[in-house]
């Protein structure tokens, strides 16, 4: 039976492990990078994930859960449709402000080749749930006339998804480049006039 000290560090191992694919990518840390994070030894990170392709699905399954948190908070602050994606595009450019952290899931996506088989698994689960998710809201958010887009609901989620995800890669690399021009831009082919200064949960 796991104690509350083995939650406590295999938490912390999962929270590092998203930093690090983040800021480096999956393929790019070791367990001595994450050993080394969290003040344990790597034989310690073995006993929680005996190989890196469990740590990989645990970290892929920890952004679903923590995502769908999100969604459901943001949904529940922004019933309107327009001002829940203002705060969603308002917290990209949170992270574009960093400088150093990309979407995990992008991460992910950039080495999907080079992924254990299980975590791409994972990783297809979860692109095809907040697929899902912004699909649903841009159906209903043209439905409620809030919204003015041309195809399909799921269509203009791909475009919504990978336009956030390709930002942010793109500003790491070039951050002249405006992540706020680029934003406003998605926005207006959505029929939105311009970012706000919505308030918006916290999350990373």
């Amino acid at each position: 039976m796991a104690t509350a000290v083995d939650l406590d560090t295999r938490t912390a191992l999962v929270s590092y492990a998203t930093e690090l694919i983040q800021v480096r990518g999956f393929c790019a840390f070791s367990y001595l990078d994450l050993a080394n994070r969290v003040g344990i030894r790597t034989a310690s990170i073995h006993h929680h994930f005996p190989t890196k392709a469990d740590l990989g699905v645990a970290v892929v399954r920890s952004m679903a859960t923590h995502m769908s948190e999100s969604w459901t908070e943001l949904e529940r602050l922004y019933p309107n449709v327009t001002e829940r994606l203002r705060a969603l595009f308002a917290h990209v450019q949170g992270l574009a402000a960093r400088g150093d952290r990309i979407c995990p899931a992008g991460s992910l996506q950039a080495e999907f080749n080079a992924l254990p088989a299980t975590v791409q698994v994972q990783l297809q689960a979860f692109d095809e749930e907040y697929l899902a998710t912004y699909t649903r809201w841009l159906d209903t958010g043209r439905r409620a006339g809030e919204l003015v887009y041309p195809g399909s609901p799921r269509d203009m989620a791909q475009v919504v998804v990978s336009v956030l995800q390709a930002g942010l890669q793109r500003h790491r690399a070039n951050p002249a480049e405006s992540v706020d021009d680029l934003l406003t831009q998605l926005l207006r082919l959505l029929g939105i006039a311009s970012l706000s200064s919505t308030p918006k949960p916290t999350f990373t």
